[in-house]
């Protein structure tokens, strides 16, 4: 294996007023929640603001300003010791006459442009563990639904298109969870999310009615405790969206056809995959072209990634193992160098890095590639973030208290990481394009700060 160290290349971390807008940002929205976070809006002198959306009955962010070393921050001090590092001497996004400048509407690769956001309140839902994005209700707006491991609800943040969430909808859970994903789970078009109570093994689907409201309305029991990971995806032919999950218990990838049938009840077809030893993580994709959903496995203590083939459908079965540089933790899907496969980025929290192992087309994967972040990576996502066509890379870094990102030269290596603060312990993140302007955006959940950080892109 072999890591990857590349120079430097420039990334842009600006104000408002770089960013094309008028310098002021927009303005916090109040809510009718009584934990409103009353986040300040941002000092003029601070390089990158995000937005922290309190979970926490306190209404304590836990979120930090973040500067890139050289600007000024609200205090006079320069910001060397809470940095968005760049990779170069000067983060301001002005360039050279003629350039391409962020907020111009020209996209130029591997320039980052982080944008001002705004507060919201929501809660009392202290520690979420969980975040994921999608359109749940009829307008154009990415929304955001998070679960946590100390409330037995599930919340469903609204976005209305510009990057401000306008309301929000909490579905009371039978226990809470820290593991869920989203799909059709029921074959009506819409979105539903099925959440996952690992200690007492259930998937507790919440179906969408395509207007924003979710109801939980279906459980199904598995095996034994505990389950350490659910994904959506679809195994067979039915109409209806299946899961898989890994059982820490027995070892074992278990794929679920159909677990909405008959209320959960029966009717299902199940198929149990051997694993070499506890899994940790799961994650679905298409690794063959074949049509039908394949998986990938992380272990807890095994330095190996195991592929699992769909060969028809329900019918899987392990293919081969893959090396990585040490345990692997979550695990994210993307065509990285432009081949038309399906390559595989997971991160290694012992080594502050992420490992890039590129698809053959035939579920195979080859060679881990390593790319540094900062410290303690737990989560990693696939999202173009400088709007240019390739795929970048977004960690979440539990111990830094950052998000790390690296964008993508389109062959499958990345540029160097820029590291940008978040809130408290971030566990999870998820991306989507919050406010339409082609670049993906992230949200953190970050257990310790009871919140969610916010973090708007502008080309």
């Amino acid at each position: 294996m072999r890591f990857v160290h590349l120079a430097p290349l420039a990334s842009c971390l600006v104000l408002a007023a770089a960013c094309g807008d008028d310098g002021d940002g927009p303005a916090a929205e109040d809510t009718e929640s009584s934990d409103s976070t009353g986040m300040p809006a941002a000092e003029s002198g601070s390089m990158m603001t995000m937005t922290t959306v309190g979970m926490g009955s306190t209404g304590s962010t836990g979120a930090t300003d973040t500067t890139v070393a050289g600007s000024t921050g609200p205090d006079g001090s320069t910001g060397q010791d809470s940095t968005a590092s760049s990779g170069s001497d000067s983060a301001s996004g002005s360039g050279s006459s003629g350039a391409a400048a962020c907020g111009d509407g020209i996209v130029e690769p591997l320039m980052l442009c982080l944008d001002p956001g705004r507060a919201l309140g929501v809660g009392p839902m202290p520690g979420p563990t969980w975040v994921g994005t999608g359109l749940f209700d009829d307008d154009e707006g990415y929304d955001i639904a998070v679960v946590a491991a100390d409330a037995s609800e599930l919340v469903l943040l609204r976005g209305d298109g510009s990057g401000a969430f306008g309301g929000q909808h909490a579905e009371p859970l039978q226990e809470p969870s820290v593991r869920a994903d989203i799909g059709d789970f029921d074959g009506d078009g819409d979105l539903d999310v099925t959440v996952l109570a690992p200690d007492d093994p259930h998937a507790e689907f919440a179906l969408g009615d395509g207007l924003g409201v979710l109801s939980t309305a279906i459980v199904y029991s598995m095996g034994t405790a505990p389950v350490t990971d659910i994904a959506a995806g679809h195994f067979n032919l039915g109409a209806l969206g299946d899961i898989a999950i890994v059982r820490a218990s027995d070892s074992v990838a278990q794929f679920i056809a159909d677990p909405t049938t008959d209320n959960g009840g029966g009717g299902t077809t199940t198929f149990d995959v051997p694993l070499a030893s506890v899994p940790a993580r799961i994650a679905i994709a298409d690794f063959d072209g074949d049509g039908f959903d394949d998986a990938v496995v992380s272990y807890e203590s095994a330095a190996q990634l195991t592929m699992i083939r769909a060969v028809a459908p329900l019918d899987l079965m392990v293919t081969e193992s893959a090396a990585v540089d040490g345990p692997a933790l979550e695990i994210a899907t993307g065509d990285f160098d432009g081949d038309g496969n399906t390559d595989v980025a997971t991160v290694i929290p012992e080594d502050d890095a992420v490992n890039v192992l590129l698809g053959d087309g035939a579920a195979g994967l080859g060679a881990a590639s390593a790319f540094g972040v900062d410290e303690e990576p737990v989560d990693v996502v696939v999202a173009d973030f400088d709007g240019d066509g390739t795929l970048d890379l977004a960690t979440a870094n539990r111990t830094a208290d950052t998000v790390s990102v690296l964008l993508g030269n389109g062959d499958g290596t990345f540029a160097e990481a820029t590291h940008i603060g978040v809130g408290e312990e971030p566990v999870a993140l998820a991306a989507a394009d919050f406010n339409a302007d082609s670049a993906a955006d992230l949200v953190t959940a970050d257990r310790a700060g009871g919140g969610l950080t916010l973090l708007l892109t502008n080309p």
